[in-house]
């Protein structure tokens, strides 16, 4: 059984920027998330919304729309964002968000 209030907090933890993403994979149906500590700048809070909401699939002028910014800046923290924790493509954003 998960803890939930351990998932949250690890994953809260991750969405700060404070920890980048080593390796993602899965086995028996599990997710597992091999991450290192980083001592570089944490996420923003718009870099975290942009991800979450990225990985759900929104398009970026929706986001753009919604947080009344232009498109390059919700472009420009989408990859920021990705750049901190690691990731390299839209597709491993979302089998992030699963958890």
């Amino acid at each position: 059984m998960v803890d939930e209030a351990n998932e949250v907090e690890t994953w809260d933890e991750l969405m700060s920027g404070r920890w980048r993403i080593v390796e993602l994979f899965d086995v028996d149906g599990r997710r597992h998330v091999v991450a290192e500590r980083q001592n570089g700048e944490p996420m923003s809070p718009l870099e975290r919304v942009v991800l979450e909401r990225r990985a759900r699939g929104e398009a970026l002028k929706v986001i753009a729309m919604d947080m009344e910014v232009s498109v390059a800046t919700i472009s420009r923290r989408l990859h920021a964002g990705m750049q901190k924790l690691g990731i390299r493509s839209l597709a491993e954003l979302a089998r992030l968000l699963v958890r």
